[in-house]
């Protein structure tokens, strides 16, 4: 079984002394590899200005930022199994962080098409490519050591898209009233294909 990697997409999330947040996509490209062509439908997520009065503080004394949705599109020229996965900063192998772990991002996936089918995805850690369906994973978000890949579950395919709903918050005491912050992260996606 071969892997090869074929177009990244970084994900960089940093927030201004203003206290906006955004959420940028950036594509690098490498062309000797390139089979399978990896998009995403927006290549920023903007939080916009708040300050610590606008953000909701949830259970153990986060302060919620917000959601945000994007899609990402996968694209082969012909039939291949596949996983897309994420890599991303982490304080302590639980969440995804940024700003020195003052700041965590949670990724969902979801609304998944194999070449225009509904089709279920599953989660796990890099391995083999896995040939259940493990519902019970269904609508988790992403983790870094136990659920950084995703898996469309069927036979091969030439695309592949989900939705991928994005989550930031802040640790209460990351930031005092009135303070500014500035946070930035970045993260990258990848497409494995499996011969």
């Amino acid at each position: 079984m071969r892997q090869s990697y074929t177009k990244k997409l970084m994900l960089a999330v940093y927030k201004t002394a203003g206290m906006g947040m955004v959420l940028s996509l950036f594509s690098v490209t490498f062309p000797a590899m390139a089979q399978c062509q990896i998009s995403v439908d927006q290549s920023q997520l903007d939080y916009g200005t708040v300050g610590r009065g606008q953000l909701r503080t949830e259970k153990d004394y986060k302060l919620s930022v917000g959601h945000r949705s994007f899609n990402v599109h996968v694209q082969c020229p012909q039939p291949r199994r596949l996983a897309v996965a994420y890599r991303g900063d982490t304080q302590d192998g639980e969440f995804y962080a940024f700003g020195s772990g003052s700041a965590r991002i949670t990724l969902t996936a979801s609304d998944a098409l194999a070449d225009g089918v509904p089709v279920a995805l599953h989660f796990g850690a890099r391995s083999a490519f896995p040939h259940w369906d493990d519902s019970a994973l269904a609508g988790l978000p992403l983790h870094p050591l136990s659920r950084n890949m995703i898996y469309p579950i069927g036979p091969a395919l030439s695309q592949l898209s989900f939705q991928i709903t994005a989550e930031a918050w802040l640790l209460a005491r990351a930031i005092s009233r009135g303070e500014g912050i500035h946070l930035n992260g970045m993260g990258t996606f990848d497409v494995m294909e499996y011969e």
